[in-house]
């Protein structure tokens, strides 16, 4: 698996021009290589407590070929802390749900594969594959992680593979060229993850998120953020609770001039589902609570199919991706927010509430806010 430029975006072209000028190659990488099964060269531990969840890789590196002189060394050493420090920057500041991730690499630079423990990824850092023309097309060189196994679905959140360790194991293959973002782009796969592009092509897999693991440089996203917690298998995702509450102030229902009503609404959901590309378990979250509604009881608002009367009401609603809108039913009607996604759970966008009713739409002047919060949610 490898990353490299393609079909750049105008916003980026300034960007990926100055790469290719400086690097002199564009990389991608192979599909994962047949390989001995891995041992845990990368752990997952959650702080309850802190809500944190901390992954730490092992990685041992080698050149080919190897350093000849003080000055050869001490560039593979500057490549070996430059890996790491690309790795840690783009893989940290995330968060899974309401638990913070904190990605530690532990990286060391050694003579040859044979050095590894078995606790370790080899990655062999390529100093001597240059670009080179062929037919009026660069020929560009390929990283890529050696794993045990292939992805059979690329947007499935199931344990898909894990990279090669251990001094017999097929080391993985890396550009000692390679700019940063394909380091982080690398990284993703000893995390588990697929490309997000098709091989051949390099259009994004339909479905994939259009990040990092599409195009190296570019931001992680939750999705891939999710993608990894679950295929590392090591993360009790069922002892992880993140409650959201739902507030909506009181907002005026009225149609030209007739009487009207006010309702307000205050409620939570104890936990939900993170955003993901995974069709068959798609971010969702599920709130109740209670609406407090004060209106003549005589006086029927043409727009809605029901009549509102002056007391309090419990209510349900139910959000799944990809819909754009949450939507709670409420009597005959339906009270809708405008929301997104994110890693930290449903976010609500920055325009009014509606109320829809059989005969039409209106705006209640006030919007339904979505927060994370401690809990508990009764």
């Amino acid at each position: 698996m490898a990353h490299g430029m393609r079909h750049p975006r105008k916003s980026r072209l300034a960007l990926l021009l100055s790469v290719v000028l400086l690097v002199g190659t564009t990389i991608r990488e192979e599909a994962p290589l047949a390989g001995a099964s891995a041992a845990t060269a990368v752990t997952w531990t959650v702080d309850q407590a802190a809500k944190t969840i901390t992954v730490t890789a092992n990685l041992v590196f080698f050149v080919v070929p190897p350093p000849q002189s003080g000055f050869q060394q001490q560039r593979f050493q500057a490549t070996v802390e430059r890996a790491k420090a690309a790795i840690e920057s783009a893989w940290n500041g995330h968060s899974f749900k309401c638990y913070a991730l904190i990605v530690k690499v532990n990286a060391r630079a050694a003579s040859g594969p044979q050095d590894a423990k078995d606790n370790e990824v080899p990655i062999k850092l390529d100093a001597g594959v240059y670009p080179s023309k062929k037919s009026g097309k660069v020929d560009r060189s390929r990283s890529h992680v050696s794993a045990s196994s292939g992805p059979d679905d690329p947007l499935s959140d199931s344990p898909q593979f894990t990279p090669n360790t251990g001094p017999d194991a097929s080391a993985s293959d890396w550009s000692f060229e390679a700019p940063d973002g394909v380091f982080a782009h690398e990284f993703g796969h000893i995390l588990g993850l697929s490309d997000n592009y098709v091989e051949g092509t390099w259009e994004l897999v339909p479905g994939a998120a259009d990040d990092l693991m599409n195009e190296s440089g570019t931001p992680v996203s939750d999705a891939s953020i999710t993608k990894a917690v679950r295929r590392s298998g090591q993360v009790d995702e069922k002892s992880i609770k993140c409650p959201l509450r739902i507030d909506m102030p009181t907002g005026t229902i009225g149609v030209m001039g007739l009487a009207g009503a006010t309702i307000a609404l205050h409620g939570c959901a104890p936990d939900y589902d993170p955003e993901s590309t995974d069709t068959k378990r798609p971010a969702k979250v599920s709130f109740h609570g209670t609406a407090d509604v004060t209106g003549d009881a005589n006086s029927a608002i043409p727009v809605f199919g029901s009549v509102f009367a002056s007391g309090t009401t419990d209510f349900q609603g139910t959000w799944a991706s990809p819909s754009a809108t949450l939507e709670i039913p409420f009597g005959g009607d339906t009270l809708i927010q405008g929301v997104q996604a994110s890693g930290k759970g449903l976010v609500s966008l920055p325009q009014p509430a509606t109320i829809r009713g059989p005969a039409g739409s209106v705006g209640l002047g006030v919007i339904m806010t979505i927060t994370p919060f401690d809990g508990p949610c009764p």
